[in-house]
């Protein structure tokens, strides 16, 4: 099953030309520590986009993210699960990190249904764009991940400590999931690793053809003729249409550019800030729920990033959302749940690219993502929330209702917003005054939705930052 073994310490040389013919692979740690299998599925990326190529990494392991720690830029709260599950641009849940030739896409959005990302109709698509694109997507993907993925790449990286064994039990775990005619390349963390010459993967002969077997000469010459043919014939069309200027960026149809099945969606102008801030605003952002975009060739000097909104310094930046679901009657039970455990429980609506509202379950205001880890993990030991569920978002605004309210009036008009259905939650400020506060976006354009209801019952509010303490 294993073709190649790599050293970590030769990935620079060895790695970028055994992977020259891959477009689409998957990272699959054998060994259970995800700091070490974060560190060095980031040492591979970094070693082919070093080369010159672009990469896009992107984290599969949707239970517990795993990659996030090496990211030296993070984008919004949304990643690969809301590309598959519900159409969102990869423009808008990338970011370029340190590297020039490298984007990292999050886990993002922890989906009501794991199985519906993974067997997906979308990963055709996607892996039809990166292959006629020409770029590399590195999917981390756990062994119990890629056992329902329906995604066939054209390599596998198996991370391990050691020199796997085909015995293994992992190992002999992957040999009943991965064909034959896909490579399977080993990454050994250590020094003693056999050398490995530096030779391109082979791709496995198309159905219908044995390998190695060589088509008559006479075959090849028929071809190259009916090449030439068809060149003259665009020469001579292009001679006709001389004169005629293209549709260029300002003067291309709507709609036209997300039409390719093809891999990238990283535009200058979206991939060079943090969070949900890159690209510019939300609201101004157009976003399709079809197949992604090129990846344009990066300038030869990078534009400015793009202005983010203000953030207060002293802002509650984080959020734990522990559930999402299309209709509100099941996401208030168990926001009410919670409620009735002693946590600041709330609903986040939102409104998704294709799949209309969702109502995100959240819990808490947090100025570091550590504190949300925290009550997350203790929500993990009481059963409260099932183990390994649960995701860290940067959520650093609200729609606040009223700010340095008397903690009496705040708790009024708390009790007045639950009674028409919508539940709020109080910040309290250093001052004692108090915030009545809904909902928790990654940025402004994101509380639309929610804005929009609160007009509807009769409440005006204002998108802030979160700041204060969480009760």
């Amino acid at each position: 099953m294993i073709r190649e073994i790599i050293a970590r310490a030769a990935l620079g040389d060895a790695l970028p030309g055994i992977s020259s013919g891959v477009n689409v692979a998957v990272l699959v740690p054998l060994d259970d520590d995800p700091v070490w299998a974060s560190e060095l599925s980031w040492e591979v990326a970094r070693a082919q986009a070093l080369k010159g190529r672009r990469v896009v990494l992107a984290d599969l392991s949707i239970d517990n993210p795993a990659l996030d720690r090496g990211a030296a830029e993070l984008p919004g709260p949304e990643g690969i699960v809301d590309t598959i599950l519900f159409g969102t641009s990869l423009a808008h849940v990338s970011v370029r990190q340190d590297t020039r030739e490298l984007y990292y896409v999050p886990s993002g959005t922890f989906p009501p249904n794991t199985t519906e990302v993974l067997r997906s109709e979308r990963w055709a698509d996607l892996s039809r764009g990166f292959r006629n694109d020409g770029s590399l997507l590195l999917l981390f993907t756990p062994p119990r991940i890629l056992a329902e993925l329906r995604l066939t790449p054209q390599a596998v990286f198996m991370l391990a400590k050691g020199v796997p064994s085909e015995h293994d039990k992992t190992v002999a775990h992957l040999a009943h999931l991965i064909p034959e005619t896909i490579p399977a390349i080993a990454i050994v963390d250590q020094a003693a690793a056999p050398a490995t010459e530096s030779k391109p993967v082979v791709m496995p002969a198309p159905p219908g053809r044995p390998a190695g077997r060589r088509r008559p000469a006479l075959w090849y010459a028929g071809m190259g003729l009916l090449a030439l043919t068809i060149g003259f014939l665009v020469f001579v069309l292009t001679r006709q249409q001389a004169g005629t200027e293209p549709a260029g960026p300002d003067t291309a149809t709507p709609g036209t550019a997300d039409t390719t099945p093809v891999s990238g969606a990283l535009t200058p102008e979206r991939d060079s800030g943090i969070s949900d801030a890159a690209g510019g605003p939300p609201e101004t952002r157009t976003e399709q729920a079809a197949t992604p975009t090129a990846i344009p060739a990066a300038p030869a000097t990078p534009p400015a990033p793009a202005k983010s909104p203000t953030v207060a310094p002293d802002s509650l930046i984080y959020a734990l959302q522990v559930s999402a679901f299309s209709r509100i009657g099941p996401a208030e039970q168990v926001r009410a749940a919670l409620d009735s455990a002693g946590y600041q429980s709330y609903l986040t609506p939102v409104a998704l690219p294709g799949r209309g509202i969702w109502y995100r379950v959240m819990v808490g205001a947090y100025a570091d993502r550590e504190s949300a880890r925290r009550v997350r993990a203790g929500l993990w030991s009481t059963g409260r929330v099932k183990s390994g569920t649960g995701t860290v978002l940067r959520t650093p605004y609200g729609l606040v209702l009223g700010r340095g309210l008397p903690p009496d009036s705040a708790t009024r008009l708390l009790r007045g917003l639950r009674q028409k259905g919508v539940s709020g939650y109080i910040l309290r400020a250093p001052d004692g005054s108090a915030s009545v506060v809904y909902g928790a976006f990654s940025n402004p354009g994101q509380a639309a939705a929610a804005d929009s209801m609160l007009k509807a019952r009769g409440f005006e509010a204002a998108i802030e930052s979160r700041m204060g303490k969480s009760e």
